[in-house]
């Protein structure tokens, strides 16, 4: 982690005005400075406590750990993008009882901690049955789980927009072709990370998918949001320092001004990755219990 203060915004504002106007710019300059610094320090607090939070709540709590992609997803999707090869490795879950109707699709994806872990397994399968749809939670790591922090953000950070794009039409292909699944029906879901992710894979390319939110980076210009056919739902925390109220209230405009259908949840008293595991919905802890419903 680094601070970084734009110095060069500093220099330009003293370069300004004649002598009472440097003067006074000059004076100012150590309250631009503190201002910055202190900016920086919250955003770095904020940052520490936010994975400090992962770590004391995130997937691996209560969860089996350390968790073995291979083994521990039920399905295996080929791709093949150009000369590269390989497998998509993904959690289905099925809603009970059998249906005669084909199902519509919900796509999960995961958050950065820990990848597609058991968590998100869990959420997948309390979804597919409260909402009698079938859940694919695709892992888009290709092939890695982990919760070592630094390396699962950097993870996140060199996993490209383009590839989880690609990845995601590839599954909606496989889905397209079961003989049990509507995926003209669907919609995208993400935790963190994967909110973000799955935003930018409805406007990008699939556009008549509903998404869904979970303390993600939303989408904020109206242009782009434009190009979306249905819902969008975001849920968040009123301490997320990551998603501030002036984030939220630049999403909400813009949803309002591409004319998109939408509902933004703003819970109070919670931060980021307030919602950890199913186990908070099966003991009613609010406000998980209320995004829940």
């Amino acid at each position: 982690l680094c601070i970084h203060i734009n110095s060069s915004a500093i220099v330009g504002s003293l370069s300004t005005g004649g002598a009472t106007g440097r003067s006074m710019q000059v004076r100012r300059w150590p309250l631009k400075v503190k201002s910055a610094v202190s900016t920086q320090f919250r955003t770095i607090r904020s940052t520490i406590s936010d994975l400090s939070y992962h770590i004391a709540n995130g997937p691996s709590k209560g969860s089996s750990f350390p968790f073995n992609l291979n083994e521990d997803t039920n399905t295996r999707i080929p791709f093949q993008f150009k000369s590269q090869k390989g497998q998509i490795l993904a959690h289905t879950a099925w809603p009970e009882g059998d249906s005669d109707e084909k199902l519509p699709l919900l796509i999960l994806i995961h958050e950065f901690f820990g990848g597609l872990n058991p968590s998100i397994i869990d959420k997948a399968d309390a979804l597919a049955k409260e909402l009698n749809c079938v859940v694919i939670a695709p892992e888009t790591f290709r092939g890695v789980s982990t919760t070592f922090i630094p390396r699962a953000i950097w993870l996140a950070l060199s996993t490209p927009q383009q590839r989880v794009n690609d990845d995601i039409d590839t599954v909606v292909d496989w889905a397209s072709e079961h003989g049990k699944i509507d995926s003209s029906r669907i919609a995208l879901m993400g935790f963190c990370y994967g909110g973000g992710k799955a935003i930018r894979y409805t406007t990008q390319r699939l556009p008549i998918a509903a998404t869904v939110i979970c303390y993600g980076s939303p989408v904020t210009d109206p242009d782009t949001l434009k190009n979306l056919k249905a819902p969008v739902c975001g849920v968040y925390g009123s301490l997320d320092p990551q998603f501030p109220p002036s984030v939220l209230s630049n999403f909400r405009a813009g949803l309002n001004q591409a004319g998109i259908q939408h509902k933004l949840e703003v819970y109070d008293g919670v931060g980021h990755a307030f919602w950890a595991n199913m186990d908070q919905i099966t003991r009613g802890q609010k406000p998980q219990i209320d995004a829940w419903n």
